[in-house]
């Protein structure tokens, strides 16, 4: 499985940071989820907020994915947000901050591997979304398992990436029509000798104020405590 694992190019392991195809398995959010906030922000990230996700092709009585922000941490002095990802056979954590300049992830935790981006990729920005809107950086990823944590990775992968709203459109979701910006992902990998790896790309929906509502991946939002 590791091996496996680090046979693919950063950019596959990017296009599942969040969902990828698992085996079935069922996932609730915490009955004891408490939002810090009534108000979420415009890029939500409150303690206790919580998402529940289906692949876009499946029966509503299919088994979820859960996504639920526990709590916060510290990465490198950094204070986080702790997103952990639960269901039909995912296990993840992901390490985020949120500032004056928008969203960042910083490390993505999973039962093989550590993936973490120095600098963080910024997958958001702070201000309001508009179509046309484009952002982009370079970061460097370190693979390492949880033994090298704090040795040399086993991989490191350096990225180009840029984001761009590309559509806007109004969605009926299941309490209220929202609308959601479509953001096309773009990412180009190479090695630390500079020589060109792979590419990748796919679109993501997000509504402000609740949080992606369709994944890279095909996910669909099926509830939130977010929702209006």
């Amino acid at each position: 499985m590791l091996h496996t694992m680090l046979g693919r190019t950063f950019c596959t392991l990017i296009a599942s940071l969040v969902f990828a195809a698992c085996a079935p398995g069922t996932q609730s959010p915490s009955a004891f989820a408490v939002l810090e906030s009534l108000n979420p922000t415009y890029l939500p990230h409150e303690v206790g907020s919580w998402w529940s996700y289906l692949p876009e092709a499946e029966e509503a009585e299919s088994p979820t994915v859960t996504m639920e922000i526990i709590g916060r941490t510290l990465v490198n002095e950094q204070p986080v947000t702790m997103w952990e990802i639960q269901g039909r056979g995912l296990e993840r954590i992901l390490h985020r901050y949120v500032n004056d300049e928008g969203m960042f992830l910083v490390r993505e935790v999973r039962p093989e591997v550590t993936l973490t981006f120095q600098p963080p990729l910024q997958e958001l920005p702070a201000i309001p979304l508009s179509v046309g809107q484009r952002w982009d950086g370079e970061t460097t990823v370190r693979i390492s398992t949880f033994a090298q944590y704090a040795g040399e990775p086993l991989e490191t992968r350096r990225v180009n990436y840029t984001f761009t709203v590309i559509g806007s459109r109004d969605v009926q979701l299941a309490t209220a029509t929202v609308e959601v910006f479509e953001i096309h992902f773009a990412a180009s990998e190479s090695t630390e000798e500079d020589i060109p790896a792979s590419q990748y790309e796919h679109i993501t929906w997000f509504v402000p104020y609740v949080g992606e509502i369709r994944t890279s991946q095909g996910y669909l939002l099926q509830a939130s405590n977010l929702l209006p």
